[in-house]
């Protein structure tokens, strides 16, 4: 839904998505990694899925080095400037 339909969740893309997803837990770190480099998609989609990656790596202190080298890398390589300033 994220993919393809992001503009359809309003204020709840923002508010309750990130949560929703962090609630996969750990297992989903990489899938959500992987939408987030994924620049064809919706900025603000993107970012609600970067804001569970946080949440994750604050509920996963044994993760949390690795999710915080992955937003640098990504802040480093996105040519989105809207979502690195996110």
């Amino acid at each position: 839904m994220l993919r393809s339909k992001a503009d359809n969740f309003g204020d709840f893309l923002t508010d309750s998505v990130p949560t929703l997803l962090a609630a996969s837990g750990e297992g989903a770190i990489e899938k959500l990694e992987e939408f987030v480099r994924d620049e064809g998609l919706d900025t603000f989609a993107r970012n609600s899925v970067a804001t569970a990656l946080t949440i994750l790596g604050h509920q996963l202190p044994a993760r949390s080095g690795e999710v915080l080298s992955r937003f640098l890398q990504l802040i480093r390589n996105t040519a989105d400037a809207e979502l690195a300033a996110f």
